[in-house]
């Protein structure tokens, strides 16, 4: 059983490295993406076979998409970011889902602050030294610019699957 969730948390976070991909190069992440890690989220609950903590985690994921909807609702937030945060939730766990949002939103501000960075200076670049700058991000309108936030919920997820690594290794070791 021990390999089939090593198995299942390598494949999650091949899924999470695809989204920061997606999200960074199309701004899009595709509803494949939260569908697997629901999949996996579902696989990882039979195969441990604990029910009380599978109802805990799908209550704590609904939470997560009411209160994440109305940020979608308000354009705050993208559907794909939505969905992913709810699969992330259900399948790291009821427990695990607070150090997951603190995760995913340090790693939030980082990604922001990196792409205002990178926005702005290349603006800059641009009308003063009449530079051309290639690469995802819309540099040359003046609106304003988009955070691949899904960079930062995969970010945080994949953190939170190492923490649990950790504690399930010490917990052999016992």
């Amino acid at each position: 059983m021990s390999m089939f969730l090593t198995a299942l948390s390598i494949l999650a976070a091949a899924v999470y490295l695809s989204a920061i991909y997606q999200d960074m190069m199309k701004r899009q992440i595709p509803n494949a993406l939260p569908t697997a890690i629901t999949v996996i989220g579902c696989a990882k609950w039979l195969a441990v076979f604990e029910l009380s903590p599978a109802l805990f985690a799908l209550i704590v994921a609904l939470l997560v998409f009411l209160v994440t909807f109305g940020l979608f609702v308000l354009g705050w937030m993208g559907g794909g970011d939505v969905k992913l945060l709810t699969a992330s939730s259900f399948m790291l766990g009821a427990w695990w889902t607070y150090p997951f949002l603190v995760w995913t939103a340090l790693a939030g501000g980082v990604v922001t602050l990196v792409v205002l960075l990178w926005v702005y200076s290349a603006r800059w670049y641009q009308k003063s030294l009449g530079g051309k700058v290639s690469g995802t991000v819309s540099v040359t309108s003046e609106s304003r610019p988009t955070v691949p936030y899904g960079v930062a919920i995969a970010i945080g997820a994949l953190w939170v699957m190492f923490q649990q690594s950790l504690l399930s290794q010490q917990t052999l070791l016992r």
